[in-house]
C-alpha cells in the first residue's frame, strides 16, 4: 500500500466538500507551500491535523442539526432586502452550513443573531410599508439631512440620490442610521426651531469674515436655506445686504439684530 504523504493529505483537504471555502483555500495555500519547500513548519503541520479533525466532525454530525440551522438562516433571509449586505452574509453562511454541515463560528453566530434581531416579522412588515411611510413622514427630513451630509463627505451617494431623484426611496435601515445620530439631531433641531430673526427682519454681521458682507446690515429674505453644519445657531438665512443687489447666505449665529441709529 502506497504511503500517504503530507501532500496527499493536503490535496484531499483542499477539495473536501466538508470544509468551508475559506478553510479549503487555506489548505490549498498549505499545499502550495509544501510543494515548494517539501516540508511544513510544526505550526502548519498542526493545522493539517486540525483541518482533518474538522472534516471528521462534519462527517459525523447529525444532519438534522445543521438542517435546523439552515432553516433558521433561510427564515431570516426571507425578511432581508435582496441587495443588502445582510442578505449576502446570510447566503454565505447558509451555503456553508448546507454544503459541509459546519457550525457557525462564534463571530458568524454573533452577526447572525444581530441580523435576526433587526429582521423580525414586525420589521419586515414595516419595510413593506416603508415607501409610503417615507414619502408621507420622512421625505423633508431626508432632503434637509442630504444637504447637510453633502457638505461633510458622509452619506454622499445616498444624499445625492435624495436630492437629484424625487422618486428615490432610501433603504429603511440606511435612512435610520443617517437620521438617528447626534449630528442629524442637531441639524433637525435647528431646522424645526423658530427663526430668531424672521423674514423681513433687519440684521447685521456680528463681526469676522463669516458675515463681512453684512457690515452695513441687510434684510432677511428666507430662514429655510440648506443647513451645512451641525452646531448651535446653524439655521441658515438668505439675507439681502442693504448695500448690494445680491443676497448672501449666513448662519443665525453670525448675525444679530440691526438697530438703526435714531435720527436726531
Amino acid at each position: 500500500m502506497a504511503r500517504v504523504t503530507l501532500g496527499d493529505r493536503l490535496e484531499v483537504l483542499a477539495s473536501s466538500p466538508h470544509l468551508p471555502v475559506g478553510k479549503r483555500d487555506f489548505a490549498a495555500s498549505l499545499l502550495s507551500h509544501y510543494q515548494k519547500r517539501k516540508s511544513l513548519t510544526s505550526g502548519r503541520r498542526e493545522w493539517v491535523d486540525r483541518l482533518e479533525e474538522m472534516v471528521e466532525e462534519a462527517k459525523s454530525r447529525d444532519p438534522s442539526e445543521y438542517e435546523a440551522i439552515v432553516a433558521d438562516i433561510e427564515d431570516v433571509m426571507s425578511r432581508t432586502e435582496e441587495t443588502s449586505w445582510n442578505r449576502g452574509f446570510l447566503e454565505s453562511v447558509r451555503n456553508q452550513a448546507k454544503r459541509v454541515g459546519a457550525r457557525l463560528s462564534g463571530r458568524q453566530q454573533e452577526m447572525f443573531e444581530k441580523i435576526k434581531a433587526e429582521n423580525t416579522p414586525e420589521m419586515a412588515a414595516r419595510r413593506s410599508r416603508w415607501t409610503q411611510e417615507y414619502r408621507a413622514e420622512h421625505a423633508l427630513t431626508a432632503v434637509v439631512l442630504a444637504n447637510y451630509y453633502l457638505n461633510t463627505g458622509y452619506w454622499t451617494q445616498m444624499g445625492r440620490s435624495i436630492i437629484d431623484d424625487a422618486e428615490y426611496v432610501p433603504p429603511m435601515d440606511k435612512f435610520q442610521k443617517m437620521s438617528q445620530n447626534k449630528f442629524a439631531k442637531k441639524v433637525m433641531d435647528a431646522w424645526h426651531a423658530d427663526p430668531q430673526y424672521p423674514v423681513g427682519t433687519s440684521v447685521i454681521g456680528r463681526g469676522g469674515a463669516k458675515a463681512r458682507s453684512l457690515i452695513r446690515g441687510g434684510m432677511v429674505l428666507s430662514t429655510t436655506e440648506p443647513i451645512v453644519r451641525a452646531a448651535v445657531g446653524c439655521k441658515r438665512y438668505k439675507v439681502l445686504p442693504y448695500d448690494s443687489t445680491l443676497p448672501v447666505l449666513v448662519e443665525e449665529r453670525d448675525v444679530k439684530l440691526f438697530r438703526r441709529p435714531k435720527v436726531k
